[in-house]
């Protein structure tokens, strides 16, 4: 999800889900930070390294809560953007 999408999510609806959403891109942004102050040619090498991993993780966590939302939710919509544009 968006970051900005969760948030908004988070702040219309308090799911812990769009809270646990959040804290998990968060982890990645932290990751993406630490890389903007590494050496070019390291940072593909960590991006596989340590985010990769959480991506994966947070699209399966999406996918699997994807199925126990009411399709038209705001929560559900708001996965489906995020998986709908995942390769983004």
């Amino acid at each position: 999800m968006r970051d900005a999408n969760s948030s908004e999510v988070y702040k219309t609806t308090q799911s812990p889900f769009a809270h646990e959403v959040i804290e998990r891109l968060q982890a990645v942004y932290a990751i993406e930070a630490e890389i903007r102050a590494a050496p070019p040619s390291s940072g593909l090498a960590i991006r596989r390294a340590r985010a990769a991993p959480l991506m994966e993780a947070l699209k399966a966590r999406l996918t699997s809560m994807l199925g126990q939302l009411f399709s038209q939710s705001p929560l559900a919509g708001a996965i489906n953007y995020a998986l709908n544009h995942w390769m983004g």
